[in-house]
């Protein structure tokens, strides 16, 4: 990290400061100094704001959304000014999608991909990634398979596979022409855990005193079925809401807060529900490694194949600190 000495007796020297960078000043035993934010718009000499310098260090200058520079003067003594990357305390959305991804009931899939429903959707979705069963299509694995929905009932699967189990996945509308799948007939849907999107939290992005928060939105069948909704570092790890039932279309809106305890594997982790069949949990202390990148999960599960569960979108975002 560049290193700058400003002894008494010299002439003011000028750091600049590129986005993202912060400055550390350091005084020795009875120094004297001040440190000056230069104005971007006046120009010269003219500040927006300045520091005292002393004996020993003052928290970090910075970092900023832009460059800035720092004019440090010294009267006594030695002030040390050291650059260094720092953390932008600005709230970064990682991931956001509203393209839906439904676990769908049983039904049948034709040999020209056509999925015939055995529960009505709610709305019809114009497009949408489904979670099949392995065999459903044709030698094709469990996971998500694009469709296009003509109605509540019926839509054409796509030749188009992800399985957000094992690698990141933010559902999205795809480009271009895409191949009918081939289907099998008829399909029991899994009771299992599904995971329907992944997203990475990027390691050290969160910075010691850092949060990582999201929320999201999950819709399901109108039955008094048990649909279990969660959202968490690891899959199925933690509810966000839990819907017995329901006047009409339900659903719930959910919210996670992860939050670093002045380290990046020190955590205080909360989720709560609201909507129908709204959820409370108690905070809970967990020891992820943030300093490497993480994946975050939106999953679900039904307890009767007959249901559905839709993830209707969600919104991850970092706070640094």
């Amino acid at each position: 990290m560049p290193t700058t000495t400003i002894n008494a007796g010299e002439s003011a020297k000028t750091i600049t400061l590129n986005e993202g960078e912060q400055l550390t000043l350091s005084g020795s035993d009875a120094a004297a100094g001040v440190a000056y934010l230069l104005d971007q718009v006046a120009g010269g000499s003219n500040s927006v704001r300045s520091w005292i310098v002393g004996p020993g260090s003052l928290p970090p200058i910075g970092p900023f959304s832009g460059t800035q520079r720092v004019r440090i003067s010294c009267s006594v003594g030695m002030v040390t000014a050291t650059t260094g990357s720092g953390l932008l305390n600005i709230p970064r959305v990682i991931a956001q999608s509203a393209v839906p991804v439904i676990i769908v009931p049983s039904g049948s899939v034709a040999a020209d991909g056509t999925i015939t429903l055995g529960t009505a959707l709610n709305v019809v979705y114009a497009g949408a990634w489904i979670k099949l069963p392995a065999g459903a299509i044709v030698g094709g694995a469990a996971g998500l398979y694009y469709c296009t929905f003509s109605s509540t009932t019926v839509g054409s699967v796509k030749d188009l596979f992800v399985n957000p189990a094992v690698s990141p996945f933010v559902s999205y509308i795809p480009v271009g022409p895409l191949t009918a799948a081939v289907g099998s007939g008829a399909y029991t849907q899994s009771l299992s855990i599904t995971q329907l999107c992944n997203v990475t939290v990027p390691g050290g992005a969160m910075g010691p005193n850092g949060v990582f928060r999201s929320e999201v939105i999950f819709g399901s069948s109108n039955t008094a079925n048990n649909k279990a909704y969660y959202a968490g570092m690891t899959p199925g790890n933690l509810f966000v809401g839990l819907n017995i039932s329901g006047a009409g279309a339900t659903g719930t809106c959910g919210r996670v807060r992860l939050a670093n305890r002045g380290s990046q594997n020190s955590q205080t982790y909360f989720a709560g529900g609201w909507g129908y069949g709204p959820v409370q949990l108690p905070q809970l202390q967990r020891s992820f490694d943030m300093t490497v990148d993480q994946p975050f999960f939106y999953s679900a599960a039904l307890t009767n194949a007959a249901d559905y569960v839709v993830l209707e979108g969600f919104t991850a975002e970092i706070l640094p600190g």
